[in-house]
């Protein structure tokens, strides 16, 4: 059985390559068809990824802190109270400052 699921990855890794050999082929048309084409990142690409990885992390650690919070207010009334309180203050302070 493993045997059989290392082929398969493998097969499925050499149609990948194949596949993406043609897109560079259609990219690069001066180069021969056989000619094997490996691009590389630059710098441009490197740092869009980074920065798209670095928004997405900061996203989640946003999204747990909500979370966190939320099942704090849930679960202390306490906490509840002085959440509302302080929603309630932020609503005023942006209604005022919108001028309604």
């Amino acid at each position: 059985m493993k045997l059989k699921n290392g082929l398969v990855r493998e097969v499925k890794e050499q149609i990948r390559q194949e596949e993406e050999q043609k897109q560079l082929h259609k990219k690069h048309t001066e180069i021969a068809d056989d000619t094997v084409i490996i691009e590389k990142d630059n710098m441009g690409k490197f740092l869009i990824r980074c920065i798209a990885r670095l928004i997405r992390t900061a996203a989640m650690i946003t999204i747990c802190i909500f979370a966190a919070i939320g099942i704090l207010s849930v679960l202390y009334p306490n906490v509840r109270a002085e959440l509302l309180q302080v929603l309630q203050s932020v609503m005023n302070d942006i209604l005022r400052l919108t001028g309604r």
